[in-house]
């Protein structure tokens, strides 16, 4: 896989959680993004969204918090940085005990 660019953001908006996807894949097509469902497969731009809000949500097209952000220390440490030291919604454990297990398993780290 070629380099690529991983940053976290955070924006305030006024769109529903599936509103909110909807744009992103808007923009992840009009950049070039070709729809495959293969997992990590390379691609031109991939927008996910973390957590929103507080909230959660349970929906076939979209989970909040991202599903697999607890595995993702090329994800948590960038949102520690952006957030500091909250919990995930849904989860007692803040991003650094999430980071720190991670380290503990460290062949289970995803790191670019």
């Amino acid at each position: 896989q070629q380099d690529f660019i991983n940053c976290v953001i955070e924006i305030e908006n006024f769109l529903k959680p599936l509103e909110l996807l909807k744009y992103n894949q808007s923009i992840e097509k009009d950049i070039g993004r070709v729809k495959d469902f293969t997992r990590n497969q390379p691609r031109k731009i991939d927008i996910d969204i973390l957590t929103y809000n507080n909230e959660i949500v349970d929906e076939k097209k979209l989970k909040i918090p991202h599903p697999r952000i607890s595995e993702r220390k090329f994800v948590l440490n960038p949102l520690f940085e952006l957030k500091g030291n909250i919990s995930i919604p849904g989860s007692v454990k803040k991003i650094e005990d999430l980071i720190k297990e991670l380290d503990k398993n460290s062949d289970k780290i995803r790191q670019c």
